[in-house]
């Protein structure tokens, strides 16, 4: 009874501050792509019917581990895709399976977390690029990957003999860390524990701590985002909004 009463207040805790940070993102049009194993993958789609001048390849946008579209969308001021598409950009906003309006786990539908990166190369992203190509009926696009997004991006060109790709930016994409002192090095020593589980609800701890958050700048939050470059009340915005379970 006293784990359930506190449960209960735990979730009415982060339900709280979830809606108190809300960030509400506006694309023009929401997508779905089916992946080979029936997985429905959100694509959020922002283009300016008003704009000048019309680019001939659409841009794709694929945030990193743990996060969702609201990487490239956190409102009028602070969005990547909108100011692409107010440039003339056609701009999809990929969210790879168990993320923001993507399909999730559910105990009634049978999906289980258990996926790896393998599944978000091969089965989401080829899905996603194949539905914009197809819609937009353009040759190639422009990918832009953030973090992990940046990694997927690497492995596609090194292993896919059909290039989908007319361009591709990463941001924070290392793929060596062995040299530097990233705290990787401090989530390395975490493994053993985090194979005996199912996922880490990392988005349920992220909204936990999201109004304790923005007020020191400390290496956990610099882990996550530059603390210097970003407001208090943004900061607060991204751990209640901006992450979700990682499948381990």
């Amino acid at each position: 009874t006293g784990l359930m009463y506190a449960f209960v207040v735990l979730l009415g805790w982060v339900t709280f501050w979830r809606s108190w940070f809300r960030v509400e993102t506006r694309p023009q049009e929401i997508h779905f792509a089916t992946t080979d194993e029936g997985w429905r993958i959100a694509l959020s789609r922002y283009h300016d019917l008003d704009a000048s001048i019309e680019t001939e390849h659409p841009i794709l946008l694929c945030h990193g581990l743990a996060s969702n579209g609201t990487t490239f969308d956190m409102g009028p001021d602070l969005s990547l895709a909108k100011h692409l598409a107010a440039e003339g950009w056609d701009v999809w906003a990929l969210e790879l399976r168990g993320h923001g309006y993507s399909e999730a786990p559910r105990w009634w539908t049978g999906r289980k977390y258990g996926w790896c990166f393998d599944d978000y190369l091969k089965q989401d992203m080829q899905a996603a690029i194949a539905y914009v190509l197809d819609y937009t009926e353009k040759p190639q696009v422009h990918w832009v990957g953030h973090s992990m997004g940046g990694l997927l991006l690497y492995s596609y060109l090194a292993t896919e003999e059909e290039q989908w790709i007319r361009s591709g930016t990463t941001v924070a994409s290392g793929l060596d860390y062995s040299q530097s002192e990233s705290n990787f090095h401090h989530l390395n020593r975490l493994s053993p524990a985090l194979r005996l589980l199912p996922a880490l609800p990392y988005g349920f701890l992220a909204s936990l701590v999201a109004p304790f958050t923005g007020w020191t700048i400390n290496s956990v939050e610099n882990f996550l985002y530059w603390s210097g470059n970003i407001s208090s009340r943004v900061k607060r915005q991204i751990h209640a909004n901006m992450f979700h379970t990682i499948s381990t």
